[in-house]
């Protein structure tokens, strides 16, 4: 009789220790990636200003190449014939925002000669107010903040060797402005190979 109360008791034991565990176990699952929905953009091509038929780089490809492999974006061209932008003052905000495009990228190469090139960009917000906007304010500083639809805009002087790491430069400046964190897309990955012997 006492065996085989020990043998209850054991088993008892050991079922409770299993339940016990196994609740712990599921406590332990933690979820830290995954991206429920995905930022919708649209990163136009570069205006060319230049002697060349074409530019020595497209800029905008490079951006979206960036944009897209984060992960974070739902990069989107528009499903009708549209005539691209030029300036900020050629956007046409309802149109954009009938294409479901929270944030344009518009920009512009000139060759510069001599083997340089100014790059400028402006990244859009099209749910801002474009009122703010008209054909005489050039000076975009004058304009309120909170309604200001130019969310991020740059102008750089680089050389031909430098245009695709002013690429990055500008999708590490669209990223932040839109998600709130710094991009990563001039960040170098080193690897170690060990060798045998």
């Amino acid at each position: 009789m006492q065996s085989l109360f020990n043998l209850l008791r054991r088993t008892t034991l050991i079922i409770v220790t299993l339940v016990i565990s196994a609740n712990a176990y599921a406590l332990d699952l933690e979820l830290t990636k995954g991206v429920k929905t995905k930022m919708p953009l649209t990163v136009l091509p570069f205006t060319w200003v230049g002697q060349k038929a074409s530019p020595p780089l497209k800029i905008a490809a490079v951006v979206r190449n960036d944009l897209l492999n984060s992960g974070r974006f739902d990069l989107r061209l528009p499903k009708k014939t549209f005539k691209a932008p030029k300036a900020l003052a050629d956007v046409d905000f309802a149109f954009w925002r009938n294409q479901k495009v929270n944030a344009l990228l518009i920009g512009q190469l000139q060759s510069q000669g001599r083997d340089q090139y100014q790059l400028h960009y402006v990244l859009v917000d099209l749910f801002r107010k474009q009122d703010q906007l008209t054909p005489k304010s050039a000076d975009l500083a004058a304009l309120n903040p909170d309604n200001n639809p130019v969310i991020a805009k740059g102008t750089m002087t680089v050389s031909a060797t430098d245009l695709r790491k002013s690429a990055h430069i500008i999708a590490n400046k669209v990223y932040h402005a839109m998600l709130g964190e710094p991009g990563f897309f001039l960040r170098k990955i080193a690897y170690i190979q060990k060798q045998a012997g």
